[in-house]
């Protein structure tokens, strides 16, 4: 694909830091925030937006010991166009993870190579979704995937199966994010971000080499993994409630006071318990202050198109995304009580 010179990451220090802030604030203001509409009524987002990310250094944010800078960014991006953050926020964990592999590691960083993920089957119950069988000197992988973001705008999927001779046990692969007679993307019809193009993935004897392998690990090793890497989305919600906080003005009230709260609270978060409940206390923030902004507007919000329509639409969005039992059980006891 043609694409912008992506800027490399090495050495990156504290000035570098904040330029990525200043970065990610120019491009919000100059590129996303005005063409947001645009984007979410396309059915693919352009690839310039993704383009644009990568050639400030924004692909390799993940890979910096720096979360405040990643927090930052995060949530300006997603105040100015959710559905370019979403598609970008999918390689954040690929880079990061597969940093140290030369195989993929520095691609990755510049966005030279982009990532999309495959493993929010893992968070449910019942039979594996996927799983993967020792073949020669490969893998035989078949399931479905129910969700994974950005295809056609990325090139490869960072997918979990569990292996079939031991279901304790996920095999973490790197696949190229291609169809194939074996590999089918069925889109889905999303309510918002729909031009994310977030597919279901099915895959039926899918073989691949041994050289797709990035990493193994026990399933108990990954839950653990996964409930200390929660609080990273809530800058997503945190981002998208700033942005109508903003647009409200003078009628958002306390709002602003309680996004505050709401930050504090999820960097003070430092158990997976009081994660669950900050994030779900960001997600109800973005939807209430969305519903403000469509009590303000009246009857032009429900028409398609307009600001406050979307703005909705991307709240309840945000209430499923990255969601886990234990946010979802604090997320209906702080809308029913």
């Amino acid at each position: 694909h043609s694409r912008v010179r992506p800027q490399c990451l090495g050495g990156f220090g504290a000035n570098q830091m904040n330029k990525l802030v200043t970065q990610a604030r120019r491009l919000a203001e100059e590129l996303l925030t005005p063409n947001a509409a645009t984007t979410d009524a396309m059915q693919v987002l352009p690839r310039e937006n993704l383009d644009a990310l990568a050639a400030v250094g924004l692909y390799g944010v993940s890979t910096l010991d720096d979360p405040d800078t990643l927090y930052s960014v995060m949530e300006i991006l997603a105040g100015a166009c959710l559905t370019t953050t979403f598609v970008w926020l999918q390689h954040l964990g690929p880079s990061r993870l597969l940093a140290s592999d030369a195989r993929w590691g520095p691609r990755l960083a510049t966005g030279a190579l982009r990532s999309g993920v495959a493993f929010a089957h893992l968070r449910r119950s019942g039979p594996p979704a996927i799983v993967a069988t020792p073949t020669g000197d490969g893998w035989t992988i078949s399931g479905t995937a129910p969700w994974v973001t950005g295809w056609s705008r990325i090139d490869v999927v960072h997918l979990a199966a569990m292996r079939a001779d031991d279901p304790t046990q996920i095999i973490w692969f790197v696949l190229d994010a291609t169809e194939s007679q074996s590999m089918s993307p069925n889109q889905l019809d999303l309510v918002a971000v729909h031009a994310s193009s977030t597919v279901e993935l099915t895959l039926h004897d899918h073989r691949v080499s041994s050289d797709h392998v990035a990493s193994m690990e026990a399933l108990e090793t990954w839950k653990v993994r996964d409930a200390a890497g929660l609080r990273t989305n809530g800058s997503v919600a945190l981002g998208h409630a700033a942005r109508t906080i903003a647009l409200l003005g003078d009628d958002a009230g306390m709002l602003g006071a309680r996004l505050t709260r709401c930050r504090d609270s999820l960097n003070a978060a430092a158990d997976p318990t009081s994660v669950a409940a900050a994030r779900a206390d960001a997600t109800a923030l973005a939807l209430h202050a969305a519903g403000a902004f469509v009590a303000r507007h009246g009857g032009a919000s429900i028409v398609r198109g307009h600001t406050a329509e979307r703005l909705a639409r991307e709240a309840m969005f945000l209430f499923v995304q990255g969601q886990t039992a234990a946010i979802r059980a604090s997320q209906v006891s702080l809308l029913t009580s």
